[in-house]
């Protein structure tokens, strides 16, 4: 798959995504899209306008006249900090709680938690695409399989990896040792790219679409009873989402 059928993939799977959450639940679904702790933090505070950043600089860097070596050795580090990256993965998860009836009360994997440790990577992976596909949303599941390959992130941030005769060496796991070329590295670390790019995209798009004075009324709990209205709170110069406020007494949830 070239990288723009790649493009059109991720688009279409995460619109799927995003739609689906905000028709299921439209509270939970801004819960979702508005990052760590749903906009009750003071500006300054999401990570991904820093994740922005550092791609940016990191694909200047590459794009600049280096040698083949060190311009893979840039796309490596990019690689690694997209893999790493709880932003994405935490508006995954809780997107796709919300098209299973979850209400994603706190923006982290709390459940996953042993004790006091937070999971890893790979686990809060695993659990998305269990999730994903409990819900028929396996295109999300296939996204995070074409990207994230933990052989490569590991060999490179452990420094058991060589660079070769253009050929990314691994020897992460032992005797476990294989090579993989440039042009297919490469290829892995364009998709993890897209995915991101796609991914803030959608959320620009998603944080745009209210209206402002735009109120969520009517609104029952899971159990049936009523629950207050919410008036969302839209900037009006960006017009981006920033939060909510609650005009009544009864509970949010």
């Amino acid at each position: 798959m070239n990288l723009e059928d790649f493009r059109s993939k991720c688009n279409t799977a995460l619109n799927a995504m995003y739609q689906n959450a905000k028709g299921t639940n439209e509270l939970a679904f801004v819960f979702s899209i508005l990052g760590i702790d749903s906009g009750a933090e003071a500006p300054g505070w999401q990570p991904f306008v820093e994740t922005q950043s550092f791609i940016s600089d990191i694909l200047w860097l590459i794009n600049s006249p280096l040698n083949n070596d060190t311009k893979t050795r840039m796309g490596l580090i990019l690689y690694c900090h997209i893999v790493e990256s709880n932003y994405m993965y935490h508006v995954f998860y809780n997107l796709l709680n919300t098209i299973k009836g979850k209400e994603p009360k706190v923006f982290n994997f709390l459940d996953l938690y042993t004790g006091s440790k937070p999971p890893s990577v790979s686990k809060k992976l695993k659990e998305i695409k269990t999730v994903a596909q409990s819900v028929q949303l396996n295109s999300i599941s296939e996204l995070l399989t074409d990207v994230f390959f933990f052989d490569i992130r590991n060999a490179f941030m452990h420094s058991d990896y060589i660079l070769y005769n253009s050929e990314f060496r691994l020897k992460h796991k032992g005797s476990r040792i294989f090579g993989i070329g440039y042009n297919e590295l490469w290829g892995i670390i364009k998709k993890s790219v897209t995915l991101y790019d796609e991914f803030l995209s959608c959320q620009r798009q998603y944080l745009t679409s209210f209206p402002v004075g735009y109120k969520i009324t009517n609104r029952k709990s899971s159990q049936g009873y009523s629950v207050c209205d919410v008036e969302l709170l839209v900037d009006e110069t960006t017009g981006y989402l920033k939060g909510f406020s609650t005009s009544d007494p009864l509970p949010l949830w």
